[in-house]
C-alpha cells in the first residue's frame, strides 16, 4: 500500500469519528448485557441493527470477560478499523476507533479470557513506522490502568512471512 491508501484511510478514520461524535445526541440509549440486545440463542439474528449491523460490512466481534467492553471490525473502502462501545454507569457508548486503530488495516479483535490482552491482526510495520505490511501478523495490546498498551507484535514461531489470520 502506499502513502495515498494510508491517508485516504486516516480520511475514514476521521469521518467515522466526525459521523460517530455528531451522532452521540441521536444515539440511542443501551443499558445491559449485550449492548441491550436479546442474549444469543439457538436462532442466528442480525446482532445490534442499525448500532453495530448498519448496512457496512461489520465484523469479527469480541466481548470482554466482563461484558462491558465490546470490540469489533468495520471493513472500510481500501482496510478495516476496530471500533470499541463501552458500558459507563450502565450504558453503552456510542461506537468509537480504538486508540491503537485506525492508520493501518486493522480485523479480528479477540480477548484473551483474562480480559488482560486484546488479540487482534494487522498490516502495521513491526517497527511502528513506513510503508504497511503485505501481509497480516498478530499483535496484541494489554490493558494497562484501564488503557492499552501500544500494539505489540506476537512474533515468531506464530507470525512468519505469510498471512496470519
Amino acid at each position: 500500500m502506499n502513502r495515498k491508501v494510508i491517508f485516504i484511510g486516516f480520511l475514514f478514520s476521521i469521518l467515522l469519528v466526525f459521523i460517530n461524535s455528531s451522532k452521540k445526541d441521536d444515539f440511542p440509549v443501551l443499558k445491559g448485557p449485550y449492548l441491550g440486545q436479546t442474549p444469543p440463542g439457538m436462532t442466528p439474528e442480525i446482532f445490534a441493527p442499525g448500532i453495530v449491523s448498519t448496512g457496512h460490512y461489520e465484523q469479527s466481534n469480541s466481548f470482554s470477560p466482563d461484558g462491558k467492553a465490546f470490540y469489533y471490525t468495520l471493513v472500510g473502502p481500501k482496510y478495516g478499523i476496530i471500533l470499541f462501545m463501552k458500558m459507563h454507569h450502565g450504558k453503552w457508548s456510542s461506537p468509537q476507533t480504538a486508540p491503537f486503530s485506525g492508520k493501518y488495516n486493522d480485523y479480528y479483535p479477540f480477548y484473551s479470557p483474562d480480559g488482560k490482552r486484546l488479540y487482534f491482526v494487522s498490516m502495521r510495520p513491526v517497527s511502528g513506522q513506513g510503508e504497511p505490511r503485505k501481509d497480516f501478523d498478530i499483535w496484541f495490546v494489554e490493558s494497562i490502568e484501564n488503557h492499552w498498551s501500544e500494539p505489540q507484535n506476537i512474533g515468531s514461531p506464530v507470525n512468519s512471512g505469510r498471512y496470519e489470520l
